[in-house]
């Protein structure tokens, strides 16, 4: 029998073939269990492997006889990402990674050969295919292959941080170098726009060991570009805030470029964080203004004075990255700009926030703290800190009673009020004191348990956990933990918290 005379009956067997690898051998594996599959597979291997070497030799022959068929090449190349994950060897025997290449060449124009051939290529034969088309005068010049090159090494498990660092930096150097010109190329196409950031962001990442800083640095503005030329496509945005934050955070040239340039850098990016609603694009937006304003007390600022950045999403960005650099500030700058007033007044109000909001409050409470207990108090009124002080507990403990009162009180918030209390009190006997005796705690910290262990993330079991060995001493933690036996995250948290004690206890 001849391929040849049965194409269209060949393009439906592998769509059909492809469709039973895909869906059905995980149900079986489901269905058998891991212990029976291996028997199975003991039992059977020698059937397997045969059947497996006939098929793909029909599949094989059935591919190259019609080369201009680019349906049968898309189902062919499709067929091949599928079966490649157990039968890569038996693939590159026959030689498919020249039959994928000639199918990219002879189908530059056909979106679907291009996409599943691109990524049989990327799994077989790693990332120096890919190059290759998009250095190649000829196909580098079609959108269609550039796109379908860009979109796999996007998406492609090479872009993760630990593949990344094994790459050495001249190969990283060279792939940015052809994204780059890739963008320039097509750069009024947002699909390879947008891949080409994934590709530049995670290549010339700042915090890989071996990346040299000052050519990342030469990518920013191609990135800041993009960001500006597409305000309303979702993904250039994502991945040009994703390529920023890689090229800035860890690298001091990056961040004094932008800083040469901080006006118009932090107007574009606030102009950005407003179109945005995405907390993980506008969290790596705040990082990024924050190096580009050279102080916390600028994205403060940014935070306070600008009527762009007025959503829950938004306000919560700010505070979050505002809250990892409250000791960079100075007590002055927090009392000049009324960090306090601010955060209670336009934060608190939105549930979004509000996590964020107490977590500022608490550090900025710790920090004017431990700068009273300081011996260079540099003229900042002590009675100004002092109420600033209280104000945060106040506000802090408020928010709790608020909370625990609410039709359905929100586990991060009150966790994120427990352990910011913790923290001051652990600064302050007198602020120990106070905060000790409201009875709210008591109920913030049995609501916790009773109706939200199990929604519980670590970080908020450890403040909860914290927040009742502190308030309530050991005998009640200990009460807790027997009350939850057979919960190693639970106990993993509580000896978390006896581990920080003793610590502190210390001084260490």
């Amino acid at each position: 029998m001849r391929w040849r005379d049965h194409m269209p009956n060949a393009k439906a067997a592998l769509d059909a073939v492809t469709t039973l690898l895909e869906v059905a051998l995980p149900n079986i594996c489901d269905v058998l269990g891991s212990d029976q599959i291996v028997r199975l597979d003991v039992a059977m291997a020698p059937h397997l492997k045969a059947a497996a070497q006939a098929q793909i030799d029909l599949v094989v022959q059935a591919i190259d006889a019609d080369t201009s068929n680019s349906a049968l090449q898309e189902a062919g190349a499709r067929f091949l990402v599928c079966t490649g994950k157990t039968c890569r060897d038996l693939l590159m025997v026959r030689r498919v990674d020249q039959m994928l290449a000639r199918a990219v060449r002879s189908h530059p124009r056909n979106r679907g050969v291009q996409d599943h051939a691109k990524w049989a290529l990327l799994r077989f034969c790693g990332l120096q295919p890919l190059i290759d088309v998009l250095q190649d005068p000829e196909l580098s010049s079609c959108v269609e292959v550039t796109r379908a090159a860009l979109w796999s090494i996007a998406h492609s498990g090479e872009l993760n941080a630990d593949a990344v660092a094994a790459v050495r930096w001249p190969t990283r150097c060279e792939l940015a170098n052809v994204a780059e010109q890739s963008m320039a190329r097509f750069e009024t196409d947002a699909e390879v726009v947008a891949y080409g950031l994934g590709v530049l962001g995670s290549m010339l990442k700042a915090q890989v060991p071996d990346a040299v800083h000052e050519h990342a640095v030469a990518a920013l503005p191609r990135v800041l570009k993009a960001l500006q030329a597409y305000p309303e496509d979702k993904l250039v945005q994502q991945n040009a805030a994703f390529a920023l934050a890689n090229l800035v955070e860890g690298n001091g040239c990056a961040e004094a470029l932008l800083q040469a340039h901080r006006s118009e850098v932090m107007a574009l990016l606030v102009n950005a964080m407003a179109t945005n609603s995405n907390a993980e694009v506008l969290d790596c937006l705040c990082r990024v203004l924050l190096a580009a304003s050279g102080s916390a007390s600028g994205l403060l600022e940014a935070a306070f004075g600008n009527r762009l950045l007025q959503s829950p999403k938004q306000q919560a960005a700010l505070l979050q990255a505002f809250s990892r650099h409250v000791e960079e500030c100075d007590a002055e700058t927090l009392i000049k700009l009324d960090v306090v007033g601010n955060v209670s007044t336009t934060f608190l109000s939105n549930n979004v926030a509000a996590s964020a909001a107490i977590a500022v409050l608490g550090k900025v409470a710790e920090f004017l703290l431990q700068h009273a207990a300081s011996p260079f108090q540099n003229g900042v009124d002590g009675q100004a800190v002092q109420a600033a002080v209280e104000r945060s507990v106040d506000i802090i403990v408020h928010r709790l009673q608020t909370e625990i009162a609410a039709p359905k009180p929100d586990v991060f918030v009150y966790a994120e009020a427990l352990g910011a209390l913790r923290n001051v009190s652990r600064r302050s006997d007198q602020l120990a004191k106070r905060i000790s005796a409201c009875s709210t705690l008591a109920a913030a910290v049995d609501l916790a348990f009773e109706k939200d262990y199990w929604n519980l993330q670590f970080e908020s079991l450890w403040q909860l956990l914290g927040a009742v060995f502190f308030f309530s001493g050991l005998p009640r933690l200990q009460l807790m933990m027997d009350r939850y036996p057979e919960a190693p995250i639970f106990h993993e948290a509580a000896c978390g918290v006896l581990v920080d004690d003793a610590e502190h206890q210390d001084g260490s």
